[in-house]
Parts: structure tokens; C-alpha cells; sequence
């Protein structure tokens, strides 16, 4: 279970709640053990599915990027102003995109906003936010790109901006990290969690965070630094082994259940 969201936040996704509920609750009751991605979401589960502890395991996510993946890469033409604000997944309500434009268009910064993703739910109100946007030209929307040019604009991306209103696990924070490239993003569940105190955290609700949170690591190189060193360090509890590690632990006690 990567997240119990169109469950308690119906609003962000657009799901029925008790469809939802009826559906999960069917898989866990016949699972032996029911496995997701980060403990703000194993705390969900236990609480609302009413499951025991011992039931739910969090085996977090790992990330991997080949070397031939990185010299490709580093051949893509550019796809993105390096030194830009990159956002990359889904633009819909749940991912806060509007609230994304309107910071940075407050902010003033000449750097580049691009959002990466095709239109999910509730884009196109979403979006109006563009209309609010003293420059608009500033603001890149790419609907999809190769997995090598995401790579090529993450790596040199100023930030990654990912100030999510909920998520399960929130791979591009540690995609972000593992790259050397700084984050921002949400405080609280899960979102904090990965992050593991090297992102930048930011109340998602709040333009005039949100706001800062892009005049300041956009300018501050010295911010920018510390946020990758830290990055880095954090990177290591996704990489394959650590995974390989969990994996190993959690067949092991199935096997002997």
C-alpha cells in the first residue's frame, strides 16, 4: 500500500472514500503482511485500517542511477535553462502546482520554473495560476521527456521544488539527493520523512514560505551547498543495497511466520 491518500484527502485526487476503504481493507484483511513505502504512512495504516503493527512493514523505496544512465545524460540536448526551479511529475491539485507558480512569480526570481509532467487531476485550475504571473515566459511546462533528459535537467537543476500537499514516499526528493542536487519541500508526514533533515522544509499552504524558500536557495550558494552535502548523506538509506538489505530482513521473518 504506497499511500492511503484517495482514502483521507479525496479532495486532492478526486476518489471515493469508501470505495477506497472498501478495496484496501479487502487486500490487507487476506495479506499476510502489508508492505509501504515510509513510516508516516505505515502510521495511516495502522490507524485507519485498524491493522497491527506487527502487520505493517515499511521497506521505503530505493533509487539508482547507472553510470551509462549519467553519460547518456550528460549527451541529451538540454531540455531546461540550467540553474532552474525543476519540478517533475504529475501537475495536478494534489502536487500544488498553483501555489508553485505563484511563489515564483513572486519571488522575482529570473531563474526558470519548469514543471515536467503530463496534466493530471485539477490542472487546468491549477494552472490559472499562470495568468497571475508578472512573467510568464519564465515558467517552462514540458508534457514528457526521456528518463536520460529528466537526469541531464535534475543534475542541473538550482533545486528540485517539490512542496507536495501529500505523499506516500515522494521519489523525487530522494531522485534529487542522490544527484547532488538541492531540494525543497514539504514539512511533515512523509515528505519530511524522506527528506530526513537535509531539504529545505516548507509549510506547502504558505506562497509567502514557499516564496522565501526560493529566493533563498536560489541565491544563497552557500545554502545550496550544505543542502547537497546533506543530500548525499541522506541518499544512502535509498540506495540498492540498503533496499536489498530490508528486502532480505522482510522474507526472511515471511518465510519463518
Amino acid at each position: 500500500m504506497h499511500d492511503l491518500i484517495p482514502m483521507l484527502q479525496p479532495d486532492l485526487c478526486g476518489s471515493g472514500t469508501s470505495r477506497t476503504h472498501r478495496r484496501l481493507k479487502q487486500c490487507g484483511d487476506a495479506a499476510v503482511a502489508i508492505v509501504t513505502v515510509s513510516d508516516a504512512v505505515r502510521d495511516d495504516i495502522i490507524e485507519h485500517l485498524a491493522y497491527p503493527a506487527d502487520k505493517v512493514v515499511n521497506l521505503s523505496q530505493p533509487v539508482s542511477f547507472s553510470p551509462s544512465l549519467i553519460a547518456e545524460a550528460r549527451r541529451e540536448a538540454v531540455i531546461c535553462p540550467p540553474g532552474s526551479f525543476l519540478y517533475f511529475g504529475l501537475l495536478e491539485r494534489r502536487k500544488n502546482i498553483g501555489r508553485m507558480i505563484r511563489a515564483h512569480g513572486l519571488s522575482g526570481s529570473h531563474r526558470s520554473l519548469v514543471l515536467i509532467g503530463k496534466q493530471g487531476f485539477g490542472a487546468e485550475e491549477e494552472l490559472a495560476a499562470l495568468a497571475e504571473h508578472p512573467a510568464p515566459q519564465r515558467v517552462q511546462i514540458l508534457p514528457w521527456c526521456s528518463r536520460a533528459s529528466l537526469v541531464r535537467a535534475i543534475l542541473e537543476a538550482r533545486c528540485v521544488f517539490f512542496p507536495s500537499l501529500a505523499e506516500g514516499f515522494g521519489l523525487p526528493i530522494a531522485e534529487a539527493m542522490t544527484l547532488g542536487t538541492p531540494v525543497i519541500t514539504s514539512q511533515g508526514h512523509a515528505t519530511e520523512e524522506i527528506a530526513g533533515g537535509a531539504a529545505y522544509l516548507v509549510d506547502p499552504c504558505d506562497i509567502e514560505a514557499l516564496t522565501v524558500a526560493l529566493s533563498r536557495v536560489g541565491s544563497d550558494d552557500v545554502l545550496a551547498s550544505r543542502l547537497v552535502e546533506a543530500g548525499y548523506a541522506r541518499s544512502q538509506a535509498f540506495t540498492l543495497r540498503a533496499y536489498a538489505e530490508r528486502l532480505g530482513v522482510f522474507y526472511g521473518n515471511i518465510v519463518n511466520y
